[in-house]
């Protein structure tokens, strides 16, 4: 075996002696550290046992001690208590020289970085802040918005000023429009409004001075006409689209004076009035009057031509088949095979011709009451609904509820009475004849024919008096069902050509003409 390699010892002093505590760790050759069996040589000098009961030296157990320990020893937070617990600060400062300046930049460092923090920190809760005031000040803006959107459906842009300054502001035509409109209808309700509940209208002084230059002598009406060509402005295209209808009326036999004008008016019979209306929007306007005056060709073209140039497009006319029109619609040459004329300032498009559906409902009522039909040799008349009546006043239960006797018996002017008409000529009229029929309650040969020409009737007019887009199967506006609408159309040109009544033929070219 080698000779071990001697090396410098210490005395190990026993545990109690002072010069323990004293006696400064020495190093070892470095030749000790070149022969490992010198570390295990039993003569280098004490040894001291381990757990397994092997012995090594001094320096071996303080190199493993510091091993264990120098984790608590980087976190000491006093570097005396590291020199008098482990090992001499001396010693310690020796084997790391940088440490104390490292430290004292780590200690800058983690202030900076605190400081920092705390600065992010404060700008967080301030963009919490910013962030809060935000989503108020959003919701504010929605909650107006949503109120702005609410004003505009109830007001007008001039009735909104006046809210806003709360004095006088400057009137357009449309609120002035709409404010006579309103005076006219009932004039206590308009002052109420007015003076008791502050809403924004112009002040009775203001219509006054503006009724004052409105010119409304009989003829076409071109003040009108300028008002609509500025209403046409906010229009659509498919709301422009027009409908001229006209009818006359009977009035009193009386003589007024208009003072403005210097003209006396009367006594007049009957005053004609022309209004213009939308055909897809819920908008109507008086164009025309005058006294005692008949629609002309002449006239009609005019109207249209005032139309035309306030930017509406005229489609079609309606009027009833009273006499004179009829002279209107031959000179158009309109009959049952030609139902259009030329638009007279675009001869392009062409204007449709009806007759007025409330009206031939009436008249169609009038000749069944006063005649009887005769369709395909089967005899249609109002026998048959007197026998349901009669069998459903001896009758326990009521069998026609909607069903009574007033509506055979309309005289004078109940028969100008559209509601009268349309609940005779209706769907439970022709339910109930059949059900009679069926149940051989009634004896009629021909209650099967009545009942499905009532039947036919009520369709037909739910075809032309459709007020809305989708209100049921059957009263649709026309074009939304229109297979349906045209088989029913169809249907009733048949009927009506080859129905046969006494002295009647106008109500045939009529309803012949509708569809």
């Amino acid at each position: 075996m080698m000779s071990a390699v001697p090396t410098k010892t210490v005395s190990v002093a026993s545990q109690n002696s002072p010069s323990a505590q004293r006696s400064p760790i020495t190093r070892r050759s470095p030749c000790a550290q070149q022969s490992p069996i010198a570390r295990r040589s039993s003569t280098a000098g004490p040894f001291t046992p381990d757990k397994s009961g092997s012995t090594m030296s001094v320096t071996s157990l303080k190199k493993k001690f510091i091993a264990k320990n120098l984790f608590h020893i980087k976190k000491a937070e006093s570097r005396e208590a590291i020199g008098k617990d482990v090992f001499p600060l001396k010693h310690y400062a020796s084997e790391c020289p940088y440490r104390l300046q490292l430290e004292e930049k780590r200690s800058e460092w983690k202030q900076g970085i605190t400081k920092r923090d705390n600065e992010v920190k404060k700008l967080q809760r301030e963009l919490k802040e910013v962030t809060e005031e935000k989503n108020i000040l959003q919701k504010q803006l929605n909650d107006n918005l949503k109120i702005a959107d609410a004003v505009n459906v109830l007001f007008t842009p001039g009735q909104i000023r006046s809210l806003m300054s709360g004095s006088n502001v400057k009137w357009s035509p449309e609120d002035i429009s709409s404010a006579t409109s309103l005076r006219s209808v009932i004039a206590k309700a308009y002052r109420y409004l007015r003076y008791h509940c502050h809403f924004p209208l112009p002040s009775l002084s203001t219509l006054r001075r503006w009724a004052a230059t409105f010119d409304v002598r009989p003829g076409h009406l071109k003040n009108v006409a300028k008002l609509m060509q500025q209403k046409a402005k906010d229009l659509s295209v498919t709301e422009r689209l027009t409908v001229i209808s006209f009818d006359e009326m009977f009035i009193k036999s009386q003589i007024c004076l208009e003072i403005k004008c210097e003209m006396v008016f009367g006594p007049n019979r009957t005053v004609q009035v022309m209004t213009a209306r939308g055909l897809c929007s819920n908008w109507k306007q008086p164009v025309y009057y005058d006294f005692d005056q008949a629609v002309t060709k002449n006239i009609l073209e005019e109207a249209i031509a005032t139309l035309h140039n306030s930017n509406y497009i005229v489609v079609a006319m309606v009027s009833d088949m009273g006499s004179t029109n009829q002279r209107l619609w031959k000179d158009l040459g309109i009959d049952t095979s030609k139902n259009t004329f030329t638009h007279p300032c675009d001869e392009s498009k062409l204007i449709f011709v009806f007759a007025d559906v409330p009206h031939l409902l009436k008249l169609l009522r009038n000749h069944f009451l006063d005649d009887r039909f005769t369709l395909e040799d089967k005899v249609l008349s109002k026998d048959c609904i007197e026998k349901v009546l009669e069998k459903s006043a001896n009758a326990e239960v009521t069998i026609a509820h909607k069903l009574s006797r007033h509506l055979l018996d309309v005289k004078g002017s109940q028969r100008q009475k559209v509601k009268t008409a349309a609940k005779l000529m209706s769907h439970t009229t022709a339910s109930v004849i059949k059900f009679c029929g069926d149940k051989n309650i009634i004896e009629d040969a021909h209650y099967k024919e009545l009942s499905n020409f009532i039947e036919l009737v009520n369709q037909w007019f739910d075809v032309h008096n459709s007020s809305q887009k989708l209100p049921k199967r059957g009263k649709n506006a026309y074009g939304v069902d229109l297979a349906v609408q045209d088989a029913i159309l169809d249907k009733m040109t048949h009927v009506m050509t080859h129905l046969r009544a006494t002295n009647r033929q106008l109500i045939k070219r009529a309803l012949l003409l509708s569809p």
